[in-house]
């Protein structure tokens, strides 16, 4: 979907405000993947406790996976950049995420290991499916709410 089609389905203004303070996190979010540890990013991600339900959950997860599929750089590790959105901006949508963060064995003719990250809330997977994550072994996960 393209930005123009995009921008025609915002329907109020803060449904804009959540698509460009998604776009400011993501900006930021390379960098501070690069410099940070892991639960160092998380924590500087995770959501105010002040914060109230005022979006529609189906639309986090649709402007977290629009802007992990449209921004070049996010397209490196999407579930790394979609999940660290969805557990930022899924508590105004009245939701308690958790996220995790996997890892499992490359096969013989690949070398190391590859990671994974996903986010759940309650038991239900959010923008993943149980076959992506079958694989992987928790390495490390937090939680909101």
């Amino acid at each position: 979907m393209s930005l123009r089609s995009k921008l025609k389905r915002i329907q109020s203004p803060s449904e804009a405000w959540l698509l460009l303070r998604m776009l400011g996190l993501l900006v930021r979010l390379p960098r501070l993947v690069r410099r940070c540890s892991l639960p160092d990013v998380v924590s500087a991600v995770t959501a105010p406790r002040h914060c109230r339900a005022r979006f529609e959950a189906h639309k986090v997860g649709l402007y977290a996976d629009f802007w992990t599929r449209t921004l070049w750089f996010a397209r490196r590790r999407p579930c790394l950049f979609r999940s660290l959105l969805l557990y930022r901006f899924l508590p105004e949508a009245g939701l308690s995420p958790t996220i995790y963060f996997g890892a499992k064995k490359n096969g013989p003719e690949e070398d190391g290991l590859a990671g994974h990250a996903w986010v759940k809330v309650g038991d239900q997977l959010v923008a993943d499916t149980p076959e992506n994550i079958g694989e992987y072994t928790v390495a490390y996960t937090a939680s909101q709410g």
